[in-house]
């Protein structure tokens, strides 16, 4: 039906083997890329609606909800764009960590009304508030990234890690 180009897929280094999975809300395809952007596609025609440039490669996928995109790039920040024109909403830094200082955001975020949690190659787990950014809470995992996506039920966190093989279940709050 058609197809779109992005300004072209980057590896970011060995441990870097998960794409930005698209997602759709009404009539619009949203996507990270390798290119350090995150697009806003037409569905029926393929036509671009907006692209925003990150600092660095966008494979996390994006969570689209209640008129906002959220998203983490290798940069390090977590951004939140208006679903419809790409204007930034809010931004935030991950603390990072001397052996990862970017604090590279990876996966896709868990998104409710209150609060965006995601996890970081920084060894952090973040829980911000969805309107404004602001921090609620961090966690630092000892020696694992926290890259899975994590989910929500009944109040419960749950997440995985990386090397350390964990499996956590965290009090949301």
């Amino acid at each position: 039906l058609w197809t779109f180009k992005t300004g072209g897929e980057q590896h970011y280094d060995t441990w870097d083997y998960y794409l930005s999975s698209p997602v759709t809300e009404g009539r619009v395809l949203y996507a990270g890329s390798g290119d350090s952007s995150v697009y806003a596609i037409d569905i029926e025609s393929g036509k671009l609606r907006w692209r925003f440039k990150t600092g660095g490669v966008v494979h996390a996928s994006p969570v689209v909800r209640n008129g906002k995109v959220f998203i983490g790039s290798y940069d390090g920040h977590f951004y939140v764009l208006d679903a419809q024109n790409g204007k930034l909403g809010w931004k935030f830094k991950t603390l990072g960590d001397p052996a990862f200082p970017k604090g590279e955001v990876q996966r896709a975020a868990y998104v409710d009304d209150d609060q965006v949690i995601f996890g970081s190659r920084d060894f952090y787990i973040y829980s911000l508030n969805t309107q404004t950014g602001e921090q609620k809470w961090n966690m630092k995992e000892k020696g694992s990234w926290v890259i899975a996506t994590p989910t929500l039920h009944k109040g419960n966190l749950f997440v995985g890690t990386s090397d350390t093989h964990q499996f956590y279940s965290l009090d949301a709050a």
